[in-house]
């Protein structure tokens, strides 16, 4: 394998962090920053939509096999319901739910509440197959006017 040498000048702090973790580790400085390069600017410059070739993604598996520490998975961030929520239709009429209806309680629901999910359409979803038609049955289609004030 053919090697590139780069010289890095690093501040006292990362230094010395650097050295213990080799220590501890029993691993060259070389070793160890190689593979925070493979795992972690490739995963930026993988977001920066940059393409790599195929020796450059094998040589990063090739690492991270080595690797002490497994990747974390990244959790999606809980937010608040969007003001342009607009779940698949399917969802509430799959349960035999008056979509619009359905879906007009589940925000009122949702902001009444500061509900705060990570998913909204799964969780839009589980009150369809939950909640909104054991408290509006009305809300089921077939049905006439449905009572949106019992609660």
């Amino acid at each position: 394998m053919k090697t590139k040498e780069k010289r890095l000048v690093l501040g006292e702090t990362p230094a010395r962090i650097l050295d213990e973790y080799c220590d501890i580790y029993g691993v060259p400085a070389s070793a160890a920053i190689n593979v925070l390069i493979m795992d972690v600017l490739r995963k930026r410059l993988a977001r920066a939509r940059l393409s790599f070739g195929k020796n450059i993604l094998q040589s990063s598996a090739e690492i991270r096999q080595t690797s002490d520490n497994p990747p974390k998975s990244r959790k999606k961030k809980a937010s608040q319901i969007p003001d342009d929520f607009s779940p698949p239709r399917s969802i509430a009429q799959d349960e035999g739910l008056n979509y619009e209806k359905s879906l007009e309680v589940f925000i009122d629901w949702a902001k009444g509440k500061g509900e705060v999910k990570a998913d909204w359409i799964s969780t839009f979803r589980n009150a369809c197959r939950g909640w909104i038609p054991e408290r509006f049955p009305d809300l089921k289609k077939g049905n006439s006017e449905p009572d949106l004030h019992v609660f």
